[in-house]
């Protein structure tokens, strides 16, 4: 919902799913056979995957927040010296667009 156009939005869904195979590849090394069964290595280093997520979430949640509040607020300046058709090419950037959070 985050992406304008259908080449973004392609790209952008195959970024998720090739980064959560990525997330696959990693795992299967950090968890070691040596380290069972316990696995305190592996476990350690998901627990942190897992709060950077949370904080670069909280992060892009006010980014957004931000930049709907702009586009509500002074949608002017995303259309200052754009006609009409360059206004509908805008795709994500247009005022209209509203990122939902």
């Amino acid at each position: 919902n985050n992406l304008a156009g259908d080449m973004k939005r392609a790209v952008g869904c195959a970024l998720l799913v090739a980064s959560g195979n990525i997330g696959g590849m990693i795992s299967s090394h950090l968890y070691r056979s040596q380290d069972a069964p316990d696995y305190k290595f592996g476990n350690a280093i998901s627990i942190l995957c897992l709060f950077i997520a949370i904080a670069l979430s909280i992060i892009l949640y006010y980014l957004l927040y931000g930049i709907n509040t702009l586009k509500v607020m002074n949608p002017e300046r995303f259309l200052k010296g754009k006609n009409e058709e360059e206004a509908l090419l805008l795709g994500d950037n247009h005022p209209s667009f509203i990122y939902s959070l």
